[in-house]
């Protein structure tokens, strides 16, 4: 799915394949300044208590160009829980996106 870069960003394990090619998203995060309606019609999106998505408000400073969340966000959305999958990949980010920069 294509986001509205400028206002829509990807989190979680999304954010997690596009930063390492290491996970296939089962979960979808999503940070957004768009609103439901705008979801709704941009995407397709409808609210359901059941689904695989999950959008919340975009509450950080973005860059331009931007088109997933922070590295230290993901790689916490990615270490709660107890997926293994996701831990690795976590573990990846935070090794090439995180520790070199610490």
């Amino acid at each position: 799915m294509q986001l509205n870069q400028n206002r829509t960003v990807w989190g979680g394990e999304p954010a997690g394949e596009i930063l390492t090619r290491h996970l296939r998203p089962e979960k979808f995060i999503i940070y957004t300044e768009e609103t439901v309606k705008d979801l709704m019609l941009n995407y397709r999106l409808m609210p359901d208590d059941e689904g695989d998505i999950w959008v919340y408000d975009l509450f950080w400073n973005k860059k331009l160009n931007e088109h997933i969340a922070p590295a230290a966000l993901v790689y916490t959305e990615l270490m709660i829980g107890n997926d293994k999958r996701n831990k690795e990949t976590a573990n990846i980010i935070f090794n090439e996106y995180i520790k070199p920069n610490l």
